[in-house]
């Protein structure tokens, strides 16, 4: 490694200041999220957390002599500058590989008033021992990963340190020379895809000759020819280091707190998120959280980590471990779930209830439960989750004939509210009759309906009745549109709607069918009330919003259970023996029903853009869209792991014959 070039890179003043200003740090968005993982307080920075956490009950207390203090990579002092007023500091030896850094570090001291505290020294960790000592407390900040020479390295820094003395450690400690892996590239490029053009605008790739400027479409991995070019000592072997820190250091405290998602993702895009912005700033929160929820469930590994380390002595010293293979770990014995799994709403049961000669469904629930739905970007999600493609919605794919052929027969529809579905079953050739099952509501706002079954008819317009009874056989397709999810007996519905149909008819459904257990609740609500929380108006929070926030939640929680009825059983199961389950597509909802139901109070109008307030191709509609797709991007991936269940699903199922 060229210490020339190193020091040359890091001591050029224009450099250090294009790079914080691209740096993915640098939004204050960001580093709140950041100071939440490690400290629990968004105002609490790592630094703040560890001396009150560790450094005045361990050292100050213990003694009443100033301490002596050791910061490596000091860069241009920005850090003892923050420190050297403290009363219980006596000294400050600083030092970096950059004398143009240490330089302009030494000028800065001098003119706050701090020569006398702090003094700086030129050194090379790769090949020479911090300066001084012994210390009663080395600060590493984002420098340790920049050393190749580690076997060097650690055991100067553990040395350095009294007996018992602290460092305290905030590294990256991902992939070296950041070769992220494929899981990371493609979560970075799936949120980044989501985005509007003008926040991946690259800072460093401006060109005069293209004023609207260059846009990121997708973040790559960079060569190693590309890093060397840079700084031949960037990650020279960051994941190493925590192997080397435990065979030199005894960990007293350590947080992972991240980075595997946003470092790359951020770096260079960072600096186009105006935090005055209230889009901007929503967008950003939930980059944050969708970083949280792939740490929390295990699909990635956290590539920062904060620590807290005294040096161990000689008979305890152990070989470095190798940080690939805790990498490689399965994920449930790398990250503990972000919020505790248990169980929130029980459901009994027990055995189904013998069939009534009336059949009883509840009415639609309130709109407001299935707020968003008609967010377009969430429709072509939907839509991809349904049919594979986003321009095609379930029904009109089934209708195609791209499920099980084109529906067949005389048909049933249990009525949509829009009443949109049976003009097209009508159209179809094969399609002679449309009966049309419209809802009849009791005063409690309850449906009691009975099947019979109607004479046939010449294709037309539906015939809409009130009253069908059930004939074996009647129907060649029906279509059910929410209606089975709403059924307090839904085996007893899935029976008659199965004798209904002809040998190899169709049953095609869009319901929900609710958590199998509830043992994803808490999780589920945890999550849709960060996400109600970013939706909220602007200003400043009001006093005890996440507690009402999370009442009202439960409130909805309870409301959905009081109209759509219990968890439904494994889908196979509930369509029993009779039909054959040909197509099953999840659709997830269990996070977005509930996080937009909540926050989308027509007071806020926290999504109104979205909706269509704005013209197509504004600020506010982009970043209203970008976010409602990048929600509807967590929800996929929270469900994939298991974190959340599906609670919607599109099938189809075929009568067996006989």
């Amino acid at each position: 490694m060229s210490r020339e070039k190193v020091a040359a890179h890091w001591g050029d003043h224009a450099v250090t200041d294009e790079l914080a200003r691209v740096h993915w740090m640098g939004s204050p968005v960001v580093r709140a999220y950041l100071n939440q993982r490690v400290s629990g307080r968004p105002d609490g920075d790592w630094l703040t957390w560890a001396w009150h956490r560790h450094v005045v009950p361990r050292l100050v207390r213990r003694r009443r002599a100033g301490l002596r203090v050791l910061v490596l990579g000091c860069g241009e002092g920005w850090l003892e500058r923050a420190i050297a007023g403290r009363p219980e500091i006596a000294s400050i030896d600083a030092c970096d590989v950059a004398d143009g850094a240490v330089a302009t570090a030494e000028e800065a001291a001098r003119r706050a008033g701090l020569a006398d505290r702090v003094r700086y020294h030129v050194v090379d960790l790769d090949d020479e021992p911090p300066p001084g000592g012994p210390y009663d407390l080395a600060i590493a900040h984002s420098v340790l990963h920049h050393v190749e020479n580690l076997e060097l390295a650690f055991p100067a820094l553990a040395r350095s340190l009294v007996p018992n003395g602290l460092l305290l450690f905030n590294e990256y400690v991902g992939p070296r020379r950041f070769q992220f892996t494929r899981e990371q590239l493609a979560a970075m490029n799936h949120a980044l895809a989501r985005l509007p053009r003008r926040l991946r605008l690259s800072w460093m790739m401006r060109d005069p000759s293209r004023p609207e400027g260059v846009a990121f479409p997708y973040k790559e991995v960079p060569t190693e020819a590309e890093m060397l070019a840079v700084d031949p000592s960037e990650a020279v072997r960051s994941d190493e280091l925590p192997g080397f820190l435990r065979a030199w250091f005894e960990v007293v405290e350590e947080v992972d707190y991240g980075g595997s998602l946003l470092h790359h993702l951020l770096y260079d895009v960072v600096q186009n998120f105006d935090p005055a912005d209230l889009r901007d700033a929503r967008l950003l929160g939930l980059l944050c959280l969708l970083e949280a929820a792939l740490l929390a469930t295990g699909e990635l590994p956290s590539d920062y980590l904060v620590a807290v380390a005294v040096p161990r002595r000689a008979e305890r010293r152990r070989a470095p471990d190798d940080r690939g293979a805790a990498r490689a770990r399965p994920p449930a014995a790398r990250v503990p779930p972000a919020v505790p799994v248990r169980r929130v709403v029980e459901h009994e049961r027990g055995e189904t209830p013998p069939p009534a000669p009336r059949l009883r469904i509840h009415s639609r629930p309130d709109r407001g439960l299935r707020h968003g739905v008609d967010l377009p970007p969430l429709r072509r999600h939907l839509d991809r989750l349904a049919t594979g493609n986003p321009d095609t919605d379930w029904t009109t794919w089934v209708l195609a004939g791209e499920a099980a052929g084109p529906p067949a027969g005389r048909a049933l529809v249990l009525r949509a509210p829009s009443a949109w579905l049976e003009p097209a079953v009508a159209a179809l050739p094969a399609v002679p009759a449309v009966d049309v099952l419209v809802p009849a509501f009791d005063v409690r706002g309850r449906l009691t309906l009975a099947l019979r079954a109607s004479g046939g008819g010449a294709p037309g317009p539906p015939r809409l009745v009130h009253e069908l009874a059930v004939e074996r056989g009647a129907y060649g397709v029906i279509f059910t549109q929410g209606w089975l999810g709403r059924a307090p007996d839904r085996r007893g519905l899935a029976r008659r709607l199965a004798d209904a149909l002809e040998p190899g008819g169709l049953w095609v459904g869009d319901e929900w069918l609710g958590p199998p257990d509830g043992r994803t609740t808490a999780a589920t609500l945890g999550y849709a009330r960060r996400i109600a929380e970013l939706l909220q108006p602007p200003g400043a929070p009001p006093a005890g919003l996440a507690e009402r926030l999370r009442a009202r939640l439960v409130d909805l929680e309870h409301e959905l259970r009081r109209r759509l009825g219990p968890p439904a059983p494994p889908l196979a199961e509930l369509l029993g023996p009779e039909l054959e389950l040909l197509v099953h597509r999840p659709t997830g909802g269990a996070l977005l029903q509930r996080a937009l139901a909540t926050a989308l109070d027509p007071a806020a109008g926290a999504l109104d853009a979205a909706a269509g307030d704005e013209p197509a191709g504004s600020r506010g509609r982009e970043a209203d869209h970008a976010f409602v797709d990048l929600a509807a991007y967590l929800e996929e991936r929270l469900t994939r792991a298991g974190a959340i269940d599906d609670e919607y699903a599109c099938f189809v199922a075929r009568r067996r014959p006989g």
